[in-house]
């Protein structure tokens, strides 16, 4: 008769949906197979019968990382490539880059020459006019 010091003790919780890397593998492969673009982490995740949480969870296990982190990167080449041919609606596809895959606005100014004044206009503000060919002492009216 076994007593219950003699039982193995359970880890607790719910088991895992997938026990090993294999199976998540097969279920990505099969999203890719089944699922028509444009394709999304959530709509992944779903299919996994997972939340978006539960994705980001298995990623952060070592062992699940990179299969999860290729799904990622191939549903963000997808999206970028529909946003490049001009299919749907751009700003979507912006929003989804920028907010998925960390995708910035980035605009560089470059100064060539540092004796120069650089002048910034805020929208609806007018360039100031040159006036230096005026008499300083004329009367702007007249």
């Amino acid at each position: 008769m076994t007593t219950p010091a003699d039982k193995p003790k359970h880890a607790g919780g719910r088991p895992r949906k997938f026990p090993s890397v294999e199976k998540m593998e097969a279920g990505i492969a099969d999203y890719f197979a089944t699922v028509e673009e444009p394709w999304l982490i959530l709509d992944l995740a779903l299919h996994l019968d997972l939340t978006k949480e539960g994705l980001r969870e298995y990623q952060e296990r070592p062992e699940f990382s990179v299969p999860i982190q290729k799904a990622k990167a191939r549903i963000e080449t997808a999206t970028a490539k529909r946003l490049m041919r001009g299919e749907g609606w751009g700003p979507g596809h912006i929003f989804v880059l920028k907010n998925n895959y960390g995708w910035k606005d980035q605009q560089n100014i470059e100064v060539s020459n540092p004796k120069q004044t650089l002048l910034i206009l805020m929208p609806g503000a007018q360039l100031p006019e040159d006036n230096a060919d005026e008499d300083p002492g004329a009367d702007a009216t007249e």
